[in-house]
C-alpha cells in the first residue's frame, strides 16, 4: 500500500507480534502500545519502512536493540512503561537514524558502555523513573547530537566525570530525584 502512513493496534490483547508479516512501500507510524506484548520478532529478510514505533505500556522484560538493524528508518522508539530489566545489543555495528528513545518507567538497574553505540544520531534519551544505580562512564560517548537527557527519578549516587564528554550539543539534563551525594564539576566540562 503506497498511501498507508499510520497503523494503530493499541489497546488490544496482543501477546506476540511478528513485524515480518508487513511490507510497505511508504514510511509507517506504528502504534502497538497498551497491549500485552512480551516479545517482538522479525522474520523478514528486507528492511521495514517503519519510522515511529510505540511499544509503551506492554509487558517487555527484555529487549534487544540489535533488532533495529532491520528498521534503519526508525527515528522514534518508545519502550516506556514496560517491565524492562534487561536491555542488550546483539549483532554487528551498524549506523542507525534513531533520534528519540524512551526507556522511562521500567526496572533498568544498569546502563552499559556499548548499549547505545550504533545510535550516534540520537537527540533525546529518556531513562527517567527506572531503578538505575549505575551508568558506565562511556554510556553516552559518541552520541554527538544528544540534546536532551533525562535520568531523573533513579537511584544514582555517583556519576563518572566522563559521562557527558561527547555531549557538546546537550541543552537539557535532568538528574533530579536521584541519590547523588557529590557531583564533580568535571562532568560539565564539555558542555558549553
Amino acid at each position: 500500500n503506497k498511501k498507508l502512513k499510520y497503523i494503530n493496534i493499541k489497546l488490544n490483547k496482543l501477546k506476540l507480534f511478528e513485524f515480518g508479516d508487513f511490507d510497505f512501500s511508504t514510511k509507517i507510524y506504528f502504534d502497538l502500545s497498551i497491549n500485552q506484548l512480551t516479545n517482538v520478532y522479525d522474520l523478514s529478510n528486507n528492511y521495514r519502512k517503519f519510522n515511529k514505533i510505540l511499544l509503551n505500556y506492554n509487558n517487555f522484560t527484555k529487549f534487544d536493540l540489535g533488532l533495529l538493524k532491520f528498521y534503519k528508518e526508525i527515528f522514534y522508539l518508545d519502550l516506556s512503561f514496560n517491565r524492562l530489566v534487561n536491555l542488550k545489543f546483539s549483532g554487528d555495528k551498524f549506523d542507525h537514524s534513531l533520534k528519540y528513545l524512551s526507556l522511562s518507567n521500567n526496572f533498568l538497574e544498569y546502563l552499559p558502555n556499548d548499549l547505545l553505540k550504533n545510535f550516534i544520531l540520537i537527540e533525546e534519551i529518556n531513562l527517567s523513573y527506572n531503578i538505575l544505580s549505575l551508568i558506565e562512564p562511556d554510556a553516552f560517548n559518541k552520541i554527538l547530537n544528544l540534546k536532551i537527557l533525562k535520568i531523573n527519578n533513579n537511584y544514582l549516587e555517583i556519576l563518572s566525570e566522563n559521562l557527558l564528554i561527547d555531549t557538546k550539543e546537550l541543552i537539557e539534563l535532568d538528574l533530579s530525584s536521584n541519590l547523588i551525594k557529590k557531583l564533580d564539576s568535571l562532568i560539565f566540562q564539555n558542555l558549553k
